[in-house]
């Protein structure tokens, strides 16, 4: 399959984004994490920084991606943020949107180093195009940043966790909620599925 165009986002894209239909636009972004040692969490904003990627604590990585329309979201925790993991995330997610009834048609990132020729491949192999927000615009990723505010407020930042099988359990958990319960005042005060059965989409 030839390579699809990769391009930078425009001015309108905001404007875009308020009348998207489901899988028109789906945002990717990471949230990097110290990975949990037996203990109490250890996260990039209370731990010493060259222990967190030097030391026996690591790094884990939150992949994330929203549909722009519908919030609806898939989530990954994952031990890189490299070429491969983004590639790989970025298929999982397009199979995961599949399978609830949404073609994703593009998909929008970052200029993140793991957004490069690997991850273009696995996007044109999956038929979608994908475009990166313009440099020092980050706003221009919104919704995906503004979902990962609500997953460390509302999850990640709230638990006392001993492992990392622990949070992923939690993640998961905490997305189911927030995909089928968890009411957005910008749907309606509907959850993203409630919204996109509303919508017919029913595979969800």
């Amino acid at each position: 399959m030839p390579s699809l165009p990769v391009a930078s986002a425009g001015l309108a894209l905001g404007a875009r984004l308020a009348r998207a239909e489901p899988g028109e636009v789906v945002q990717i972004d990471i949230k990097s994490l110290g990975r949990l040692a037996g203990g109490p969490r250890h996260d990039l904003l209370g731990t010493n920084k060259r222990t967190t990627l030097h030391g026996r604590i690591g790094i884990e990585h939150v992949h994330v991606a929203i549909d722009a329309a519908s919030r609806k979201t898939y989530l990954e925790l994952r031990g890189g943020l490299g070429a491969a993991d983004c590639a790989a995330f970025v298929r999982n997610a397009v199979a995961a949107f599949d399978a609830m009834g949404i073609r994703v048609r593009r998909v929008l990132t970052d200029n993140g180093t793991g957004y490069k020729k690997i991850f273009a491949a696995a996007c044109a192999d999956a038929g979608i195009r994908w475009t990166r927000t313009k440099p020092y615009h980050p706003w221009t990723n919104g919704r995906a940043e503004r979902f990962i505010r609500t997953l460390q407020r509302e999850c990640l930042y709230e638990q006392h966790l001993e492992n990392g099988e622990e949070r992923r359990y939690l993640l998961q958990r905490w997305n189911a909620f927030y995909n089928s319960e968890r009411p957005h005042r910008a749907l309606g005060g509907l959850s993203p599925e409630r919204w996109l059965r509303a919508r017919g989409v029913t595979k969800v």
